[in-house]
């Protein structure tokens, strides 16, 4: 964005949490703009601006979805050894 003065830049984008802004690689805060849209503020000059949507919960739905699969692994890994298949014996099974 290239502005004569300091500027407030506002956009459509409804205000929600997670929202985040940087200006020239450091993070500002968003600011709220008629009550429900994000904008933020640039100073004099070119500024390259970066605006990206992070919400924790996405993070957290992640990490749980990671955990979510190493678990089933490991319940896959214990339910073939309870019942006595080995590596050895699954690699010589016949496919169906």
């Amino acid at each position: 964005a290239t502005a004569p003065r300091w500027s407030l830049v506002v956009s459509s984008i409804p205000m929600w949490p997670g929202w985040k802004v940087e200006r020239n690689g450091v993070k500002i805060e968003p600011i709220r703009v008629n009550g429900a849209f994000l904008g933020f503020a640039v100073p004099p000059g070119t500024s390259y601006v970066r605006v990206y949507y992070s919400p924790w919960t996405w993070w957290v739905g992640l990490g749980l979805a990671v955990v979510g699969v190493f678990v089933l692994a490991l319940l896959a890994v214990y339910a073939a050894r309870r019942r006595g298949i080995s590596g050895a014996a699954m690699q010589d099974a016949p496919l169906a």
